[in-house]
C-alpha cells in the first residue's frame, strides 16, 4: 500500500513540475474548466437540471465516460451536447496527452544527465 501511495506521490510532483515548466498546461487547464463551466451554465437554463448534475453531466461527457441517466430533452441541448462532446473531448485529450509527453520529456532528460 505505501508504495502505491508513493507512485501517486510521485505522479502528482511530476504533473505540477510540467504545470511550472510548460505554461501551455495553464492556458488548456484553463480552457478545460471554462468549457465545463460553461457547459454546467448551459444545461442549468437550457435542459434546467441542478448544478449539481449540469456539472456531473459536462465531465462525463468531456471525459467520454458516459455514465448518466441524463440525456438532453431539447434540440438545443442535443445540438451542443454533440459539439461539446466533440470540441470538449478533444481539448481534454490534449491536456492529458500534453501532460504526459511533459512527464516523460523530462524523465528522459534526467536519465541523460
Amino acid at each position: 500500500m505505501k508504495a502505491f501511495f508513493n507512485s501517486i506521490y510521485n505522479l502528482f510532483k511530476r504533473v505540477r513540475e510540467a504545470y511550472v515548466t510548460e505554461s501551455v498546461f495553464l492556458v488548456l487547464t484553463f480552457f478545460v474548466l471554462l468549457f465545463i463551466m460553461g457547459s454546467t451554465v448551459f444545461y442549468c437554463v437550457v435542459e434546467k437540471i441542478s448544478v449539481v448534475e449540469s456539472f456531473f453531466y459536462s465531465v462525463i461527457v468531456m471525459t467520454t465516460l458516459g455514465a448518466t441517466d441524463f440525456v438532453p430533452k431539447t434540440a438545443p441541448g442535443k445540438i451542443f451536447t454533440a459539439c461539446y462532446s466533440l470540441m470538449g473531448t478533444a481539448l481534454f485529450i490534449g491536456l492529458i496527452t500534453g501532460l504526459a509527453q511533459a512527464i516523460v520529456i523530462k524523465e528522459h532528460r534526467l536519465e541523460k544527465k
